[in-house]
C-alpha cells in the first residue's frame, strides 16, 4: 500500500475536527483514521487513499464536514484553518489554509487549533 500513515498531530486535529463535528456518523469517520493513507503529501493538502479498507463507509454525505478548525501560532494568534473533505462515506482530504503571508511548514498540534462550526472560518471569526 503506497502512502504513509498520519502523524500523531495529523491525527489528533483531524480526531478533534470530527469530533467536534457532532454528526452522527463521526465515530465512523475518525474509526478511518487508523488506516488512512496520506498521498500527495503536503503540509496543507492532505489527500488520503486506501482508507476503505477494512472500514465501513460513514452516512455522511459528499463535500466539507461543515465543521472546521481554526489554528493559531505560538503568539496565540489566528493563522489559519483545516476543512476536512468527504467522499462516499470516507475521509477524502484535508485542506489546510493560512491567514499569514507564508504556507505553514508543519501540521500544528491539537492544543494550538480550536473547532467551530462552519466551513471557511475567516480571520476576523478566529475571536469569538
Amino acid at each position: 500500500m503506497s502512502g504513509r500513515l498520519l502523524t500523531a498531530d495529523e491525527q489528533g486535529v483531524i480526531g478533534a475536527i470530527l469530533r467536534g463535528s457532532g454528526a452522527a456518523d463521526a465515530a465512523e469517520l475518525a474509526a478511518q483514521l487508523q488506516v488512512a493513507r496520506v498521498v500527495g503529501d503536503t503540509v496543507t493538502f492532505l489527500r488520503f487513499d486506501g482508507h476503505r479498507s477494512g472500514n465501513l463507509a460513514a452516512r455522511h454525505g459528499d463535500g466539507e464536514l461543515g465543521t472546521s478548525a481554526i489554528t493559531f501560532g505560538l503568539d496565540g494568534e489566528p493563522i489559519g484553518f483545516i476543512n476536512v473533505w468527504v467522499e462516499g462515506g470516507y475521509l477524502d482530504f484535508v485542506e489546510y489554509s493560512w491567514f499569514t503571508g507564508e504556507p505553514p511548514l508543519s501540521y500544528p498540534s491539537p492544543e494550538r487549533i480550536r473547532v467551530v462550526s462552519g466551513d471557511y472560518p475567516g480571520p476576523m471569526d478566529a475571536d469569538g
